[in-house]
């Protein structure tokens, strides 16, 4: 099972994923803070948000 955990904020967001499952141990794929300009329109911020948030989902293990 892969599980994404996320610190939200537009200016500085924290993203991270873990993989594992029942009663196994969990193992840290990915870790990252993303950053967008306060100055940037809401949906650039968001769209980069999400690009980072589909990236981080799909690194191979």
């Amino acid at each position: 099972m892969r599980v994404l955990g996320v610190d939200p904020g537009l200016t500085r967001c924290g993203v991270g994923v873990v993989d594992g499952g029942p009663g196994g141990r969990c193992k840290l794929v990915h870790v990252e803070v993303v950053r967008t300009p306060p100055d940037a329109d809401i949906g650039a911020r968001l769209l980069a948000l999400d690009l980072a948030f589909t990236a981080a989902i799909a690194i191979p293990t």
